[in-house]
Parts: structure tokens; sequence; C-alpha cells
């Protein structure tokens, strides 16, 4: 693998034996982009293709490097076709073709099973899911989740309204803006998780997120502002 970040949790992806996309270096991407319940790995019934990420740049960034394949199915078989790094094909990995029935059985077992999870990530990831709907809220948006430590952080952003969100304007280059929305601010929540089952515990932080005005929020320890 390239870089020294820390890459976190990675799904490594094994076909036959061998971890093919390290063949490209970087880092595979957090197990939560691909194990989700958009199952993202599986395409369309249609036949239709979709592009993904797989391998993410050895900075852990997915947007400075990454290898993606389109994947699409053909009868029962799924393909992983045209590898790339961004615009550039990527030689040497692919193309791949699986049974589409044990493909599909493979990612929801994977999906299912989190023997890997800590508690931790495991409520972070299902206030994650709970909190889905809102991720394109306004004037709140829903961010992340993760879980450390007997607590949960969330990130939320605050919006404000811009009469012009939605609207272009072409200037005399030729390129074309669009308005969007304005930032207010940012904000983090700290919240312990309670003694209970995980879904009571999963509930718990929720009611205590919609409670509660996110400037009002526990901060985390090492938050540096007030």
């Amino acid at each position: 693998m390239a870089g020294d970040e820390d890459p976190g949790l990675q799904a490594l992806i094994v076909i036959n034996g061998i971890t093919e996309l390290d063949r490209w270096g970087g880092f595979a991407r957090n197990p939560n982009d691909l194990l989700n319940p958009d199952m993202p790995l599986i395409p369309p019934a249609d036949g239709s293709s979709v592009s993904k990420a797989l391998q993410r740049c050895g900075c852990g960034v997915v947007g400075c490097g990454n290898v993606t394949f389109t994947i699409r199915r053909v009868g029962e078989v799924i393909e992983w076709t045209d590898a790339r790094d961004c615009d550039r094909p990527i030689e040497g990995i692919g193309p791949f073709r699986f049974d589409a029935a044990e493909y599909e059985a493979e990612v929801h077992r994977a999906q299912r099973e989190r023997d890997w999870e800590t508690r931790e990530e495991r409520i972070a990831r299902l206030v994650t899911y709970a909190c889905q709907s809102d991720r394109d809220g306004r004037p709140l948006s829903f961010g992340w989740a993760s879980g450390q430590e007997g607590h949960v952080t969330v990130y939320v952003q605050e919006w404000g309204p811009n009469p012009r969100a939605g609207e272009t304007t072409e200037y005399p280059d030729g390129t074309v803006g669009v308005e969007y929305d304005e930032l207010w601010d940012n904000h983090l929540g700290y919240f312990e998780i309670a003694d209970l089952d995980d879904e009571a515990a999963v509930d718990d932080i929720l009611s205590r997120m919609r409670s509660t005005p996110p400037a009002r929020w526990r901060r985390p320890p090492d938050w540096p502002y007030a």
C-alpha cells in the first residue's frame, strides 16, 4: 500500500484468493462505503451499468485518486470492466466476471456479518442508516457518524436560505456557475452510548440529536472551538 496515512477500516476485495486491486496500490474503501443498505456493489437488474470507486488513493481520499470499475449484469453474470484511475485506463487489472447468484449472496453476507465491528462502530453505523434521509436536508443536513470509546460523534451542516439557489449564471468565458444554499455553520455532537441494547441505544442517541439544537450539542473533548 502507498502513503503513510491511517486508512482506518478497509474492505479488502479478494478475487480467487488474490487482493487484485492492490496491483494499483492505495487503500481499499471503508466497508460502510460499499456494504450498506443501498448495496452499491449490486448493479441494476435491467442490465444498465454503474461506475463504482473500489480503491482509493494512498492519502486515504477517494477524490484524489481511485480505481473505478464499470459494473453491470449480463444475463447470469456480473461484470467488472473498464478499470480506471479517474479518466485514465488502468492496465493489468480486470476485467472480472462473477456468477450473479454467488456474487449477490457474497455481497449480502459481507453486509450482514460484521464480527470485525466494535459496538461503537456498529451503533454509529446504525445512527448513519437512520439519518440517511437527512443527508440533503435543510436547514440541517447529516454528514457522518463515527463511534469510539463509548461515544458516537455526529457531524451535521447548517444551511441558510439563498433565494437564488439552483439558478445558473453564464459568464463571458462561457463557463456556467450554479448558485447554492449558503453554508452557515458546521456542528459536531458527542453522544454517550447508553447501557441499553443496540436498538434502544440508537434510539436514545437519535432522540438527543433531534431534541437539542446542534449549537447546544456536547462537543468532543478535543474540539478546539467554543
